[in-house]
């Protein structure tokens, strides 16, 4: 049960990690997106199935207190683990850019599906009115590089402990 302990730990740190945040920081864009960061870090040390699930069991926890429909955060934060664990099948993943660009674009993706998703339940004729496109784009490039900068630290971290030892690809699964 202790293997599982850092891969629980770590997954109620990603989902609750918004809330841990300074509002104005979270606001701003200021504050890295963990759950990102969590599900990346395992599409390249695992396997993008593995990715995947994770990030459909954080989605679902953080879903909790978001006000997206119950299951798009898991799609997304699912659909994000997946594509980076295929992504590291094909590219060097071991390189610093590569890991910090597939975090930005996860960042990105998340923060463009929320912005859909919000504009979807507005429930309005016209769901863009009153929307504010330069200041969602300086937010979401904020949060893709704050996101970026915490990576390495993440990583090394995440590696270190083996806090997603059992859901990592190990020498068995090669």
């Amino acid at each position: 049960m202790t293997r599982w302990a850092g891969t629980l730990f770590l997954l109620l740190l990603a989902a609750t990690a918004p809330l841990l945040a300074p509002t104005t920081w979270r606001d701003a864009g200021r504050w890295p997106d963990l759950a990102v960061l969590a599900v990346v870090f395992l599409g390249f040390r695992g396997t993008p199935d593995r990715a995947a699930m994770f990030g459909i069991a954080v989605g679902l926890v953080a879903s909790l207190w978001t006000p997206e429909p119950l299951l798009f955060r898991p799609f997304v934060l699912g659909s994000v683990g997946y594509v980076a664990g295929h992504a590291a099948s094909i590219l060097h993943r071991d390189h610093v850019v590569v890991r910090l660009v597939a975090a930005a674009a996860g960042v990105v993706a998340m923060r463009l599906a929320e912005q859909i998703a919000a504009a979807l339940s507005a429930g309005s004729a016209a769901p863009w009115t009153g929307y504010d496109a330069a200041r969602v784009a300086s937010v979401t490039f904020t949060a893709a590089v704050a996101t970026g900068l915490a990576m390495p630290v993440y990583f090394a971290v995440a590696k270190r402990w083996r806090l997603l030892a059992p859901l990592e690809r190990s020498f068995r699964d090669v």
